[in-house]
């Protein structure tokens, strides 16, 4: 039992460094991949780089990274893109969740939606919500990306209105104003303000 303890507790000690090089790179806004995925390469990212640099003067994650840094694929050092990405995923959940718990605490919020095609011409909205919290600071968060079927009014509007509705904010009354810009720029803005009901 106590050996499982201990392996227990030198994944979670590995993990906990990732989520931290993860929120460090996150609250800055840095890109996490470089061009490949090589531990001790110049061009293997941020997210790479960052934990080289800590394994530096953590002795802990130093000896972990020369056991299982360069292992290959079925070896599990729970660094890789793959973990990382999944780490990404569930602390944007997290935070998703409490973000919509503080809109929900707020009387008022209003939506802000651009679309425009990504590289790929997949058409996606930007889909953001700014809101007063109960001490009176005004906060923008942006929530995240949706698909969006068709570049019209319409579908923005219906792309939107079932996004709110999976997150729970309903809204009493509304006042809506649809802007569509010129085919040169294919940007359109969709801009609610809602009370919540209660």
């Amino acid at each position: 039992m106590k050996q499982v303890e201990l392996e227990r507790k030198y994944w979670r000690d590995v993990l906990q460094r990732a989520v931290e090089v993860i929120k460090f790179l996150a609250e800055r806004g840095l890109p996490f991949r470089g061009d490949d995925e090589v531990f001790g390469s110049a061009n293997n990212g941020n997210y790479m780089g960052v934990i080289e640099l800590i394994a530096k003067f953590d002795p802990f994650l130093c000896q972990h990274l020369q056991r299982y840094g360069g292992a290959g694929r079925g070896v599990a050092s729970y660094l890789p893109k793959t973990v990382c990405e999944e780490l990404i995923v569930l602390m944007g959940r997290k935070v998703e969740q409490i973000i919509i718990q503080q809109i929900k605490e707020a009387k008022y919020y209003s939506i802000s939606v651009n679309s425009t095609p990504d590289l790929s011409h997949v058409v996606q909205l930007t889909f953001i919500i700014r809101f007063v919290q109960p001490n009176g600071k005004p906060v923008e968060r942006f929530i995240r990306f949706l698909e969006l079927p068709s570049h019209d009014a319409e579908s923005m509007t219906t792309v939107v209105l079932d996004f709110l509705d999976q997150l729970a904010l309903t809204f009493a009354t509304a006042e809506d104003k649809v802007t569509t810009m010129l085919p040169i720029c294919p940007v359109s803005i969709l801009v609610c303000k809602c009370e919540l009901r209660k």
